[in-house]
This record gives C-alpha cells, structure tokens and sequence, in this order.
C-alpha cells in the first residue's frame, strides 16, 4: 500500500515551482561546507535565480559547481517542505537570460545600496546563477528520518551564566475603565 502522503512523480516539478515562487530564500548545500548556506532567490522560468559574489550574499564555489542539493521551506510552517539536486548554470551579461534575471533580482533586491546603478554592479562584479531541477531528493511523504540537528557555531558568547536581577519591576497598571 503507498503513504497517501506521497506526491506523484510528476506532481514533484510543480511542488518545486510553487514552494519556488512564494518562498524567498531557500538553503544550498555547497560543496566542502557542513552546513548550508541561506540565500534569497527568485523563480525565474522554471528555475532558481541568485545573484552572489561582490557585495552580494556569499556562496562560495556555487559558480564551481556542477550541482548542488536546494532546500525549500513551507511558506507557512515555515519547516522543509522538499529538497532537490540542481544543476548550476552560470549567466553572464550579454546572455539571452541575462535581461529577465537581472531585472527580476533587480526587482526584488531590498534596499540596493547603488539604487538603479545596481545592475550594471552585477554585471562587473557579482555573478548571476541559475539552479535548475534536475531530481527531487525529499518530498511530502519521503522525508529523511534524521533531526537535522547541528550544533552550533563556535561563539564566546554565552547564557550560562544567572541572568540579570530586575530591581523595581515596573507597575502594572490597570486599565482605565
């Protein structure tokens, strides 16, 4: 008997788009790195739109790699909702898919600090990176079992320690009737 939890295999590509189009950041599994890194996008024709490098978000070795798993989150849960293997294909200026990338980043960049001088910033240098499906590795009803726990960072800050004392809680007042 199946889960009826399961999508259909051709349910999957469509369930990749939709999270793709209403979730604005989504998780990259770079090569040589433990953990992922998170990134904002856009969905641009069936695929993954970043731009990084320069003064843009940093993913190292993306342009590097062939391919590299993509986690996309529930827009209203907020936990994984699927994760797929992309194929990373680099677009440079002067490409046909150079225009509808940048104006679609463009578009949903919040606050760019070189205003509309920001994609010609991109075009020296940023780079600008498609990530296209290629197969679904985790989707309703075939999650991985694991806790994705990590631990955390290496860090000398602390909460060990008692918290602060309050001296003189403020009043509470009561409401005028």
């Amino acid at each position: 008997m199946t889960d009826p939890a399961r999508l259909a295999e051709d349910a999957l590509p469509a369930l990749v788009a939709e999270a793709g189009r209403k979730s604005s950041v989504l998780w990259i599994d770079l090569p040589g790195r433990s953990q992922p890194y998170a990134a904002w996008h856009v969905w641009l024709d069936d695929a993954v739109c970043v731009v990084h490098g320069g003064i843009e978000q940093p993913l190292p070795g993306l342009t590097e790699a062939g391919r590299v798993t993509v986690s996309l989150r529930s827009k209203d849960k907020g936990g994984l909702l699927v994760r797929y293997v992309a194929t990373v294909l680099p677009v440079v200026p002067g490409d046909d898919r150079w225009e509808p990338a940048v104006a679609a980043l463009h578009g949903a960049r919040q606050s760019p600090p070189d205003g509309e001088a920001q994609p010609d910033r991109w075009a020296t240098e940023s780079h600008v990176t498609l990530l296209v499906l290629e197969s679904v590795v985790e989707s309703p009803g075939e999650y991985d079992e694991s806790a994705r726990r990590t631990t955390p960072a290496d860090s000398a800050e602390t909460t060990l320690g008692p918290l602060p004392r309050v001296i003189g809680r403020r009043a509470r007042r009561n409401p005028k009737l």
